[in-house]
């Protein structure tokens, strides 16, 4: 699996971890980041297969994104209700060759389950 190592604000395969709400063996699942030009994303990992790993990439404003880290949104929301309207799928941490797709067109089990929300950390 080449998910991106659990190291928040270092650079991550285009993008820089923020912070990392699931992780497993090492590898983080669920997180936020952002890009060089300072846009945010929620990032869920969702498929492996021969090709690499896959990733939905949810541009995101940070009033959002504090929203859903907090429980005050549930992740499927977030990506179902994008604020665009879109995502990118990323295969392999490569942000530039990502493919938008229109955030009502997610594959269900690519999808966090229904109201699945972060809880906020004390």
């Amino acid at each position: 699996m080449n998910t991106p190592q659990l190291h928040p604000s270092s650079s991550s395969a285009e993008l820089d971890i923020d912070q990392v709400f699931v992780s497993w063996d090492s590898q983080a699942l669920l997180f936020s980041g952002h890009d060089s030009s300072g846009q945010h994303y929620l990032v869920n990992f969702v498929d492996s297969d021969e090709r690499g790993d896959t990733f939905l990439y949810l541009p995101i404003s940070q009033a959002r994104l504090a929203a859903a880290a907090s429980g005050q949104l549930s992740l499927r929301e977030a990506f179902v209700d994008a604020e665009d309207g879109s995502v990118l799928v990323v295969r392999n941490g490569k942000l530039s060759r990502g493919v938008k797709l229109a955030s009502s067109a997610i594959k269900s089990d690519w999808l966090p389950e229904k109201g699945v929300r972060l809880q906020a950390s004390s």
